[in-house]
């Protein structure tokens, strides 16, 4: 995956994931924020960890109402996943699928459909068709085309 992360990194990405779980998500966005801009600064932008954090970031974003920032961020690490892992990795496939159910709410429902049906393709291939995350993208797709 690429260098690991400095030291203080770690425990602010993880401080983040438990502020989240105990529901402060002003809290876990500073913090996510934080941990985001310092490892893009060491790591450098195309760094695994460092998209993982983007992808952190744009998850909490997104489950807080913030599609159009989450959509922003999902796309800079789906890019970022594409050159560096490959487009049939499950990094990247997670992040379609993602970044598709952050656009359905802005009224991008056919940019999210052709991406659900780009992520199902890869997790019916990868993971085959009864795997869970299949099946999220299932449903998310199923989602969109009823919304229709």
């Amino acid at each position: 995956l690429g260098a690991a992360p400095p030291a203080p990194l770690v425990p602010c990405h993880n401080l983040a994931v438990v502020v989240k779980g105990f529901g402060d998500y002003e809290e876990a966005e500073e913090l996510l924020r934080r941990a985001l801009a310092g490892s893009s600064a060491v790591l450098g932008a195309d760094n695994p960890h460092t998209l993982n954090a983007t992808t952190n970031l744009a998850n909490l974003l997104k489950d807080t109402g913030k599609h159009a920032e989450a959509v922003e961020l999902y796309r800079t690490a789906l890019a970022g996943y594409e050159r560096k892992l490959g487009a049939d990795h499950a990094a990247t496939l997670t992040t379609v699928n993602n970044l598709a159910v952050a656009l359905d709410p802005l009224g991008q429902s056919d940019e999210a459909e052709k991406l659900l049906r780009r992520a199902l393709a890869g997790r019916e291939k990868s993971l085959g068709p009864a795997h869970a995350s299949t099946i999220n993208t299932m449903i998310n797709l199923a989602g969109v085309l009823k919304r229709r």
